[in-house]
């Protein structure tokens, strides 16, 4: 029965199972592995059970954590496995960054390792660990959970108007992110960068100068550093941007309405004339006067005043708001001045009247 080729070949140059001292540790352990058609046979069975991840990413995950648990896979053995179920552009994205394995150590060092440990012993506790590790790599790679940046710059945005909202997307997004940090120093520090410049940009400067050390602390304490900034700058932030809300609110009404609004601009032929009539004062009085520095019910421009026909109103500087004089009674109360040496001969309404009489040369009198 002739033989089934080989999975892999190893490069020329490389030794065999005999020439153990000149040989690349890592094509050795593929070459000797192949070669072993019970192994091969297991790998070829595995291949075909495992579906596409781009397809079916879940499934995929759940078959190759089943077959590396269950396997006592050296490192060769693991190295080989990925290449041939994987593409080799996921796999290259799975364990190599900078040609440095993401979860430590390069390749040589560990396969180093791994060739010294006793063959009668279980793989190496090193090695679990590495399996481990692929595995949350490999799961972040083929499905990772991704973070709507948009959402939450959006939200970020509104979180004057909605700091609860904000708050809300904000610890759900570091739970999430949080999930995906590995623990190498190189992982840690890219997933905080692209944390802090897409969520938090004025909060890297702090968190860089803060007494905690940006390159030796832990993903999870530096966000937690971070969300308290980002909750101290907000809640000072919402905290005057609503004093200056409510300002701007009460500017803007003393602005579009003036200081001085006028009832009518037909020049005194309404019903009101061009008074300040009790209406515009009762809907704007609580309007601010930016350039007085007052409220409008303070404002002595915007008293109430009635300058209609016959009986209205009218209030001067001294207190007085009495009956409005006509003409005619202007013309008696003179009369009755001129025929009389004093107020004593005055019948009752000549008296209220005169004793009220403001004359244009009084200036400490005049109307308002």
């Amino acid at each position: 029965m002739q033989e089934a080729a080989p999975l892999y070949v190893p490069p020329k140059g490389l030794g065999t199972s005999d020439d153990k001292t000149s040989v690349d540790a890592k094509g050795y352990f593929i070459y000797n592995w192949v070669y072993t058609p019970s192994n091969r046979a297991d790998v070829m069975a595995l291949k075909s059970a495992v579906p596409d991840p781009r397809k079916n990413p879940a499934a995929f995950y759940e078959e190759v954590e089943g077959a590396i648990s269950s396997c006592t896979m050296t490192l060769a053995d693991i190295d080989l496995f990925f290449r041939l179920i994987l593409q080799p552009d996921m796999w290259r994205t799975v364990c190599k960054v900078d040609d440095r394995v993401v979860f430590g150590g390069s390749w040589k060092e560990l396969e180093q390792m791994d060739r010294d440990r006793e063959p009668a012993k279980k793989p190496y506790q090193l090695i679990l660990v590495l399996r481990a590790a692929i595995l949350v790599k490999l799961k972040t790679i083929i499905s990772p959970k991704k973070i709507d940046w948009t959402v939450l710059a959006s939200c970020k945005q509104k979180a004057d108007e909605s700091v609860s909202d904000f708050f809300t997307h904000f610890e759900e997004a570091f739970h999430d992110f949080s999930s995906q940090l590995l623990s190498d120093d190189r992982g840690r520090h890219l997933f905080v960068d692209k944390y802090v410049a897409n969520l938090l940009p004025g909060i890297a400067s702090r968190l860089k100068a803060s007494e905690s050390s940006w390159t030796t602390s832990t993903p999870v304490s530096l966000l937690t550093m971070a969300q308290y900034y980002e909750r101290q700058e907000l809640e000072a932030k919402g905290s005057e941007d609503k004093k200056i809300k409510e300002l701007k609110t009460k500017v803007m009404l003393a602005q579009a309405y003036g200081p001085l609004f006028r009832g009518s601009d037909r020049g005194g032929r309404g019903s009101y004339g061009s008074s300040y009539t009790h209406s515009n004062l009762s809907v704007y009085q609580w309007a601010y006067c930016k350039k007085c520095g007052h409220w409008a019910a303070d404002c002595p421009a915007l008293r109430v005043q009635q300058c209609s026909r016959g009986r209205g109103q009218m209030r001067n500087h001294s207190g007085y708001s009495g009956p409005r004089r006509s003409t005619n009674d202007h013309a008696r109360v003179d009369a009755n001045v001129r025929g009389q040496d004093g107020f004593n001969t005055f019948d009752r309404r000549n008296q209220y009247q005169m004793s009220n009489y403001v004359q244009p040369d009084f200036q400490d009198f005049a109307y308002a």
